[in-house]
């Protein structure tokens, strides 16, 4: 049984998200899944780093939306309209623009929040968990900055104040050179770019007018992959 456990947490820990890395010409990356496992059964079948969808027809998540209205505004589409067809029909299907991924590998409602099932699942408790992901020995922080220095693509964090540290640890930026604008923090040589959480709501939520800031912060800083 505790083989087992041991295990599962492993597949879990390489799991990193969603799209074809091979293809990805941004990477977006938040903090965690707002969903929770619901049972053991989808874990034991992880079997790779990323998953591939035929788009994500009808998904409610704003982060779904933003990443589509993105990748579209960064193609020069018009993704105002058309942003619901790409989010369908072709977000993180094999070939196509965009992966996400999250730093911690198991959904939750809230950051916060511990779902009970993880410790009788995993053995760990929630202060154990984040310690854990956080191990340098655990390799989950290494795994991430290997895959994407496989391809150096964009990367795009977007996540709430709090957790901005977790990133800072995450690429080593402590001492890094940044420049910033209207919340987005570039990091220029690193092609990493902090953004607030990708919802609509709040002093900081992603109306037209951010996500078009934010598309030509992009490209005035050279950085736009298409």
């Amino acid at each position: 049984m505790e083989k087992e456990k041991e295990q599962r947490l492993e597949k879990v820990m390489n799991f990193l998200g969603y799209g074809d890395p091979k293809t990805a010409k941004v990477w977006f990356i938040g903090i965690e899944e707002a969903k929770a496992f619901d049972d053991t059964s989808k874990i034991d079948k992880l079997n790779s780093k990323f998953d591939t969808y035929n788009g994500c027809k009808g998904a409610k998540t704003s982060v779904y939306q933003i990443i589509s209205k993105i990748i579209l505004g960064l193609k020069k589409q018009e993704w105002f309209e058309e942003w619901r067809i790409y989010r369908d029909n072709i977000l993180f299907s094999k070939g196509s623009e965009a992966v996400q991924l999250n730093l911690f590998p198991l959904g939750k409602q809230n950051i916060k929040k511990w779902e009970e099932n993880y410790t009788k699942w995993f053995n760990l408790k929630f202060k154990q968990y984040y310690d854990f992901v956080r191990d340098e020995n655990n390799g989950r922080f290494k795994l991430i900055k290997n895959e994407i220095q496989k391809t150096k693509p964009l990367t795009i964090c977007f996540f709430s104040k709090r957790d901005r540290e977790q990133f800072i640890k995450l690429f080593n930026l402590l001492e890094k050179e940044t420049s910033e604008y209207d919340n987005f923090f570039l990091y220029k040589k690193e092609k990493i770019i902090f953004t607030p959480f990708f919802g609509y709501q709040g002093r900081t939520g992603f109306s037209k007018e951010r996500i078009n800031n934010l598309i030509q912060f992009i490209n005035d800083n050279h950085l736009n992959p298409f």
